[in-house]
């Protein structure tokens, strides 16, 4: 494994990138909470699955975020 990538795997790196998809899902989840958004109760499920893997600080989670978040980030 080379340098950049032990970097990307880092647990610092990791909850930073973390972070700020976080604060999107916040958006995200409130603008579902208040019918802003919608979401079908699978993809809904999906994204909670996704959101899980990521408090574990799941590399491809965070590497590969619901789409959802993209117009929030």
């Amino acid at each position: 494994m080379s340098v950049l990538d032990r970097a990307k795997h880092s647990p610092e790196v990791l909850r930073a990138k973390r972070a700020k998809l976080f604060k999107a899902f916040d958006i995200f989840k409130e603008n579902v909470n208040f019918g802003i958004d919608n979401v079908t109760k699978e993809r809904k499920k999906e994204i909670l699955d996704w959101y899980h893997l990521a408090l574990d600080l799941n590399y491809d989670a965070l590497e590969s975020y619901p789409q959802e978040l993209e117009k929030y980030l």
